[in-house]
């Protein structure tokens, strides 16, 4: 292996040093002689030059020996042009010899030429090149005879040689005399040129006769610029071009200068125009002033804005130039519509007033068309700089604005109505135009021309105007004082107000009537009229709408229409009628209303008149309350407005109103007898007559017993009413009214009932409300059994107007005694309150309350009234309050505690266990890689 990669090293050594002899023994090709200063075919030469030979090869043999001394050099000049046109000369030769008097200068020779002992033409060169053998001598004169010597000769031609010793012919023609680039040839001799151009081009030419093609350099000189600033160069110019435009590169100020032109041709020959010419620079504006008109607007009309309607008008301007002269000032008008004869052009020259700087011109004005125009200045200078900018404007008018209404039949219901006045005008943009109601000035407003197409201008005015007829008209001025009115002097510009809504009467029925007892039809009868004095209006529309009692969402509201009503008129109104059968009503309040539109769309939906539709009695309910031995108080709840109510027993006499909002009445018996049952009867009327009794039975205290009552009081009810409280085996609460919201409380003296209060409040506002705690032996025999240990039946029971949509947040709170669970083996958490409902006991949430020693408390919320059962827990265990029922089940709680912790314990052993064995598992790895590790060094 080491053998190979030394002996392909070798090889590749060799092969390298090979090819570096190669090329170095291969050398070079055999050379020409270099001859001359850059003299090759086709190049020009002027002036003195250099002539050499120079030969580089090594390998030149002569007579069969390799020597390069060169003896002499022999130039052959033949001109093969003819200046006069026809065939070369061919006759003409110069021969220039150069001989090597040098010692050891073998290798070239030179001298210098003057070409100017050439006439300028073209020629082709022939040089000879002689060159000694091994056995001549050094040195070589002219006299030499070479004959004797060993001499080798070669030779070379150059061919179509240009010899030009003669300056090109430059002359400037003309220069751009404006920026446009239009131009004119200048006369001969001419060196004076004009331009308003700052850039200007010279146009220029040039000949020779042996160079086609010139470079050429533009120079401008004076003010800033030196005489020789060059603002063009290196521009190739072509002698076979009549004139050439050579571009002033810098941006002349206003001014003079001198400029010229130089060129070099082909071979180096410099031509420059002479005479320098002047050029004189002017781009400057002429500087225009307007005198008279002195504002920029004239208004030539015939109305109060005139200037000078008739006659001659005389314009004047100043207009200098600070440089050249002025040429000429015209006035230009861009409106043509001329009288012929009157100016006779559109454009005016204005004479100059003395030689002087102002000029100016007259013109008739009424020679003019109506219209709008526009007058230029316009002024030039000698140099052509024209300056148009300035300007004024006039206007010729002679026409009154076209002054119209719009809405001439103005008919309205508004006291702001809003007019319309169109104004056109050809001249005039916008004008002031005045409304005028009855001659008296309404409102004024600049407002814009209508010719436009513009559909006109709408007046207003905040003043409410009254009803009446009133003549409109306008009148509008124009930017020229010109005046157009509206007014032709007749009545056809009439507007109509009228502001008055129909008036409705109704003739019958009254409103607040009672249609109860009505079981046939009811005519209706109604009289419209427009009150309008000054203006009148038929009506266009009537309807009467029955609401059919709708506003207590009872009924669907009915309408009749025009067409179905029985009506009559005459100048001074209408009469309505519709016949209604008022038994086919739904019961209620009812609104009756009419509409009625007039003509102007004065609309009177105000006038309504109601009436009562009643076939229903009043629901009525009574109480007694302030139960004493002798006296008590009978009250009668109505569930709607009562005309009046009545006691009919255990005494006779009418109610009088205690709470009039409430519909409560109430009555007060006297001398009745202690421990006595009574049956209190209460009659209530409506006021259609419709009427309802009720009853309630009570029984009057005993001697004793008021006697105690009249210490302690009796309880109240809320909402300011009556209330009623039987002692006994029951409690009754009758409240006047309850507010929504409010919490209504019936509390059960007797604690043999097992219930010590039932709690609740209302949705709503309620009249005439009732609830009833009774203990009884048993529910009725269509009530299932309970099948658990009862401790008391109870029955909870409310008046109508408290209906179960209106009961919100029912609570009954109850007592057990603490012997009767010892008896029956049960604790304060096996016991609950049970309301039947949905043909079943339902077991209702229970929270245990206080321990006062002889009872144990107990609070149960309930969706609702219905039998109830205070008896043996079957379900879900009672929700104990804080602290004391913690204590009272400390057992059960003990007990889940321990499951709690045993469950901890068996959690924690399983815990340890597993992590011992994660040890192991990671011991017994750890051996294995032990082991593994000393087998594998073994």
């Amino acid at each position: 292996m080491e053998i190979n990669k030394r002996s392909v090293i070798a090889l590749f050594t060799v092969l390298i040093c090979s090819l570096l002899v190669y090329f170095v023994v291969a050398g070079s090709l055999l050379d020409e002689p270099i001859i001359g200063t850059n003299i090759t075919n086709n190049s020009n030469l002027s002036g003195t030059i250099t002539l050499n030979v120079t030969n580089t090869s090594e390998l030149w043999t002569v007579n069969g020996t390799n020597n390069n001394d060169i003896v002499n050099v022999t130039f052959f000049w033949m001109n093969v042009s003819n200046s006069s046109g026809g065939e070369p000369d061919g006759t003409y030769g110069y021969n220039t010899t150069i001989y090597n008097t040098t010692f050891n200068q073998t290798y070239f020779v030179n001298t210098s030429f003057d070409t100017t002992l050439l006439a300028d033409g073209i020629y082709n060169i022939t040089v000879f090149i002689a060159n000694r053998s091994a056995n001549g001598t050094y040195n070589v004169t002219n006299e030499d005879d070479h004959s004797g010597l060993n001499v080798g000769y070669n030779w070379t031609i150059i061919s179509n040689v240009t010899i030009d010793n003669t300056a090109p012919g430059v002359v400037i023609y003309n220069v751009t005399n404006d920026p446009a680039g239009n131009y004119s040839f200048g006369a001969a001799g001419d060196l004076n040129f004009n331009t308003s151009d700052s850039t200007p081009q010279i146009g220029m030419s040039y000949n020779d006769t042996w160079s086609d093609i010139a470079t050429c350099s533009l120079y401008i000189g004076s003010g800033e610029l030196g005489l020789t600033d060059i603002v063009n160069t290196s521009t190739q110019v072509s002698f076979s071009e009549a004139v050439t435009f050579l571009q002033v590169d810098t941006t002349l100020d206003d001014g003079w200068y001198n400029v010229s032109v130089n060129c070099t041709d082909a071979s180096s020959n410099i031509g420059q125009s002479s005479p320098v010419f002047n050029l004189t620079v002017d781009a400057t504006l002429p500087s225009v002033s307007i005198n008279n008109p002195s504002a920029g607007y004239v208004n030539f009309s015939a109305g109060e804005n005139v200037t000078s309607p008739t006659g001659n008008y005389t314009f004047n301007t100043t207009v200098t130039d600070a440089f050249v002269g002025i040429a000429n000032v015209t006035l230009r008008f861009d409106n043509d519509t001329w009288n012929s004869g009157t100016i006779g052009a559109i454009t005016v020259t204005l004479d100059n007033d003395s030689g002087q700087d102002n000029y100016s011109t007259r013109f008739n004005i009424s020679s003019l068309e109506e219209g709008f125009y526009t007058a230029y200045v316009i002024a030039n200078d000698t140099f052509n700089n024209t300056n148009q900018t300035e300007f004024f404007y006039f206007i010729v008018d002679r026409t009154q604005p076209n002054v119209t209404v719009i809405n001439i039949s103005m008919n309205t219901s508004t006291g702001t109505p809003s007019i319309g006045i169109n104004y056109n005008d050809s001249l005039s943009r916008s004008a002031s135009c005045t409304v005028y109601l009855n001659g008296t000035i309404w409102n004024t407003t600049t407002i814009n021309n209508g010719s436009d197409g513009s559909s006109g201008y709408n007046f207003t005015n905040a003043t409410i105007l009254t009803s009446g007829d009133y003549n409109v008209s306008a009148n509008c001025t124009d930017g020229s004082g010109l005046i157009g009115s509206s007014w032709t002097g007749g009545s056809d510009h009439v507007m109509s107000i009228d502001t008055v809504l129909p008036n409705i009467t109704f003739v019958y029925p009254f409103s607040e009537m009672n249609f109860s007892e009505v079981t046939n039809n009811v005519t209706f009868n109604i009289s419209i009229n427009d009150s309008s004095a000054d203006v009148r209006f038929n009506l266009s529309y009537v309807s009467i709408n029955f609401d059919n009692a709708s506003s207590e969402g009872i009924g669907n509201p009915f309408n009749y229409s025009e067409g179905e009503l029985v009506y009559d008129c005459d100048t001074l109104g209408c009469w309505y009628s519709i016949s209604v059968n008022v038994s086919g009503l739904d019961e209620g309040e009812h609104t009756l209303r009419v509409y009625a539109n007039d003509t102007l769309n004065n609309l009177n939906s105000t006038e309504t008149l109601t009436f009562t539709v009643d076939r229903t009695g009043p629901n009525v309910t009574s109480g007694a309350s302030s139960i004493t031995s002798t006296t008590a108080i009978i009250s009668a709840g109505v569930n709607e407005s009562a005309g009046n109510c009545s006691i009919v027993s255990p005494a006779t006499g009418l109610m009088g109103v205690t709470d009039e909002s409430a519909q409560t009445w109430t009555y007060t018996v006297t001398g009745l007898t202690a421990a006595t049952s009574y049956t209190a009867t209460v009659n209530c009327t409506d006021p259609s007559g419709h009427y309802a009794k009720a009853s309630y039975d009570f029984t009057t205290l005993a001697a004793d017993a008021a006697a105690a009552a009249a210490s302690g009081g009796s309880s109240g009810g809320s909402g300011g009413g009556v209330s009623a409280n039987v002692v006994g085996e029951y409690a009754k609460e009758i409240w006047t009214s309850i507010n929504a919201g409010e919490t209504a409380t019936v509390i059960v003296d007797n604690g043999a009932v097992g219930v010590t209060s039932v709690d609740f409040s209302t949705a709503e506002t309620v009249w005439g409300a009732w609830v009833k705690v009774a203990k009884i032996d048993s529910p009725p025999s269509s009530v299932k059994t309970f099948t658990g240990k009862v401790y008391r039946n109870i029955e909870i029971t409310k008046g109508v107007t408290l209906t179960d949509e209106l009961l919100s947040n029912p609570v009954v709170n109850f007592k057990i005694a603490k012997a009767w669970l010892t008896e029956n083996g049960l604790t304060q958490n096996n016991v609950a309150l049970f309301r039947y409902a949905n043909d079943d006991w339902i077991q209702l949430s229970t929270v245990v309350g206080e321990d006062d020693g002889t009872y144990i408390h107990f609070s149960a919320t309930t969706p609702g009234f219905s039998y109830f059962v205070i008896g043996e827990k079957t379900g879900d265990a009672v929700v104990a309050p804080t602290g004391e029922a913690e204590a009272s089940v400390g057992d059960d709680v003990t007990g889940a505690t321990t499951e709690s912790g045993d469950v901890t314990e068996e959690t924690t052993g399983v815990s340890g266990w597993v992590w011992w064995l994660i040890v192991i598992i990671i011991i017994i790895a750890v051996v294995a890689i032990v082991v593994g590790m000393r087998n594998r060094n073994q």
